[in-house]
């Protein structure tokens, strides 16, 4: 197994850089006859995804240059790091070190993917195809196959999947814990939120209180105790405004002027003061957040991910037809899940302004809840259900 602690970095697109990731492919696709072998995929789906193993060889160097995306940079070198040296600290103890966990915890959990070679930049890549694979065969029994792979072929997951970056790892700890709450696995469901918690921690909050929620108020089984949470959750952001506002404000300042708004824009004030105005700033600023960019913003792979932006909603809206058909729990965890994918939605919307930036976080909040819909939808909520588990 090769790394920088052992041999050079491929730094360029050469056949050197093939040759490193041809091994690396083979290696995924060895995995998967592994997998094969034991039923846990279908011999069915064997072509496709060999054929869907091949995406990150047309990433880096072909559709765009890596330093498009730079963190991709970070993670490999930990990676090779963690391979020549062994395994990092994981520290919460200060901003610093909780940064340093984001990317030594996501280096950790690629590393444990065994690859040929970890020497070029689209190594990582390999290990999130993995990762894919792993979101397969945890769902395959849950939903339709067809949906899932239906699902891995929007045009944002393959990008994110066919690069070296922790998007993937987030999806996958957010489905488990997401379906795992619904299946009433709480240990299961709050040690994924703790992951997601170091990997993203404005994705963790949402999950925290539909899981107190669930656990606490019944929100899944009583609509009193929705309403409850529901006043509890407006009351609180109205009596605490002026503690976290100063939060969110610096984020949406630090993003502005990531996005190029002038400097003396910024320092004069983009932001929110009063209660009412950062509502109404927020509900503005969502409902836009889930369409843009828009054609006229941007061009080529920005058109594609409006069009992909308007067939999730679509598909949301009709995975919602079906759901209120059902029975009240199935209507009730419908709705809390749409709840709690609407409050981290309402943080990014209120706090980016970069536009690649808010496609990217808001694809990575969304992709895990079409899952737990497509889930939700295909259950049977009734009483021999509840009394079974």
């Amino acid at each position: 197994m090769f790394n920088t602690g052992n041999s050079e970095f491929i730094n360029e697109f050469s056949s050197l850089f093939f040759i490193s990731e041809i091994a690396n492919y083979l290696c995924v696709v060895g995995i998967l006859i592994i997998l094969t072998r034991f039923k846990l995929v279908e011999e069915k789906y064997f072509i496709f995804w060999c054929l869907y193993f091949l995406t990150p060889f047309f990433g880096n160097y072909v559709l765009f240059d890596p330093l498009y995306m730079p963190d991709q940079y970070i993670y490999t070198n930990t990676v090779n790091e963690i391979r020549a040296d062994g395994l990092p600290e994981i520290g919460l103890s200060n901003y610093d070190a909780v940064r340093n966990s984001v990317t030594n915890l996501s280096s950790i959990f690629f590393s444990f993917v065994p690859l040929f070679s970890n020497l070029t930049i689209t190594s990582v890549a390999f290990a999130n195809q993995i990762y894919t694979l792993l979101i397969y065969i945890y769902l395959r029994n849950k939903i339709k196959s067809w949906e899932i792979l239906a699902l891995l072929l929007l045009p944002s997951f393959i990008l994110y999947s066919s690069v070296s970056l922790r998007e993937v790892l987030i999806i996958f700890f957010t489905v488990i814990s997401l379906i795992s709450l619904i299946e009433k696995k709480y240990l299961v469901s709050l040690l994924c939120i703790f992951l997601i918690f170091i990997f993203k921690i404005q994705n963790s909050i949402a999950l925290l209180i539909m899981f107190f929620g669930v656990l606490v108020f019944r929100i899944d089984k009583s609509i009193t105790g929705l309403l409850v949470l529901i006043s509890l959750i407006l009351l609180g952001s109205f009596i605490f405004f002026d503690e976290y506002i100063p939060f969110l404000n610096l984020y949406r300042n630090a993003f502005a002027l990531e996005a190029g708004i002038d400097r003396f824009i910024v320092n004069r004030g983009i932001v929110a003061t009063e209660y009412l105005d950062f509502v109404w700033t927020t509900a503005k600023a969502l409902v836009g957040s889930l369409v843009r960019p828009f054609p006229w913003q941007t061009g080529g792979l920005g058109i594609i991910i409006f069009f992909e932006n308007i067939f999730i909603l679509f598909i949301v809206y009709k995975l919602f037809q079906d759901i209120f058909k059902g029975d009240k729990k199935k209507v009730l965890t419908g709705i809390f899940l749409l709840l709690g994918l609407l409050v981290t939605l309402s943080f990014y919307a209120y706090t980016i302004s970069n536009l690649g930036t808010l496609s990217r976080y808001r694809f990575t909040t969304i992709y895990p809840f079409l899952f737990a819909f497509l889930y939700i939808q295909n259950q049977q909520f009734s009483q021999e259900n509840e009394k079974s588990k």
